[in-house]
């Protein structure tokens, strides 16, 4: 599960749109506005999932909730230390059925950068598990390698003795720090495909959403926003599918609205995402 919250963080940063508010807890003392408050994701026009943000007054994420259309809730709250150093998160995962799953995620620091998340994760029968996830960054600070491990019973384990690893993401960036490739090792339906990106040249909807460390451990780029993906088959090269994207922006250039749509062959799938700011 410990995939749940990051990674619909990451697929609703490939949909968009957005709408402007106030808000007694304004994070923008310390980040300059536009922060970003709220993700409602739309297809056929039907509201499949909501992501909340919430911030302390350094501006600094402390609250991050994700509901979809299943019943399916994950509530995750961040920590920091005396120097407002981000140390851990917590997430509280309810699936569509009512059971729960407890996680506590610890970071593990190299300089400003996040290199490993240690997480204990307690299901909802009592078992614990331990698991983690390695970054590698390149020279500019970009997350180019995350390693997924294969979790493993804590009597039986810690986070220093996993060894196998499960899943493989690899990334790509050009000189303006966007990914222009993404590669992950795990099958899909359409079998093992990589990923290549352009943009425009406008902000990114978590452009201000802080600390920096954060962002950069969820496994794409937040500089400016995906006008077009294309999909191929990692074995032949052949192209699968492609995905375009077509924004409005408010009047500082982040995202008010963009739809994805979806292309393969006979397949065609349209979704529509709404951002909201602080």
């Amino acid at each position: 599960m410990k995939k749940a919250l990051l990674f619909a963080a990451a697929l609703a940063m490939f949909n968009c749109s957005s709408e402007d508010s106030s808000n007694d807890n304004d994070p923008n003392n310390g980040n300059g506005g536009d922060v970003l408050k709220s993700v409602k994701t739309y297809s056929s026009g039907i509201l499949q999932s909501i992501m909340e943000f919430e911030y302390n007054s350094y501006g600094d994420i402390v609250q991050q909730n994700y509901t979809d259309g299943y019943g399916e809730t994950v509530e995750a709250e961040f920590f920091y230390d005396e120097n407002n150093k981000l140390t851990h998160f917590t997430e509280v995962y309810t699936d569509a059925w009512g059971d729960v799953t407890n996680e506590i995620n610890e970071f593990t620091f190299e300089g400003e950068l996040i290199t490993q998340i240690c997480i204990e994760e307690t299901e909802e029968d009592g078992d614990v598990y331990n698991d983690k996830i390695v970054f590698t960054y390149n020279g500019n600070g970009f997350a180019t390698m995350i390693e997924h491990y294969s979790r493993d019973l804590a009597e039986d384990s810690d986070c220093s003795t996993l060894e196998y690893v499960d899943t493989t993401e690899l990334i790509d960036y050009n000189l303006d720090g966007n990914m222009t490739q993404y590669q992950n090792d795990s099958f899909t339906f359409f079998g093992e495909l990589y990923y290549t990106y352009t943009y425009d040249d406008k902000n990114h909807p978590y452009k201000n959403v802080e600390p920096e460390a954060y962002r950069k451990i969820l496994g794409y780029s937040t500089n400016n926003n995906i006008v077009q993906n294309v999909e191929f088959d990692l074995n032949t090269d052949e192209q699968e599918g492609s995905t375009s994207y077509e924004y409005e922006y408010n009047e500082n250039d982040f995202p008010t609205k963009c739809t994805k749509t979806y292309t393969n062959g006979s397949l065609s799938q349209e979704t529509v995402i709404r951002f909201e700011y602080y």
